[in-house]
């Protein structure tokens, strides 16, 4: 991004520019979301459990998932072939 400053302040007539990696002081939020084939031929009975308590992880459970690569979701313990992680936009 520090390559591309000066265009970015031209461009939206910036005076200046800010770059941080600090994602918790700026509300960066992540979340999961299921590979749902993979899912449903993994847990047949158990899906509903997971689809229903997926909605509630925390930015910060999803976090220690991308270190641990295994998070438990309704119970249910995954890994990190079963979820993939997003950070939706602010």
């Amino acid at each position: 991004m520090k390559d591309f400053e000066r265009y970015i302040k031209e461009e939206l007539r910036l005076e200046k520019l800010s770059l941080t990696t600090d994602e918790d002081g700026h509300g960066v939020l992540y979340k999961v979301k299921a590979d749902w084939p993979v899912l449903g031929k993994k847990l047949k009975k158990d899906m509903p459990k997971v689809k229903n308590a997926l909605a509630e992880v925390s930015s910060t459970e999803v976090k220690k998932f991308l270190e641990t690569k295994s998070i438990v979701v309704g119970g249910i313990s995954l890994g990190e072939e079963d979820l993939q992680v997003r950070r939706p936009p602010q």
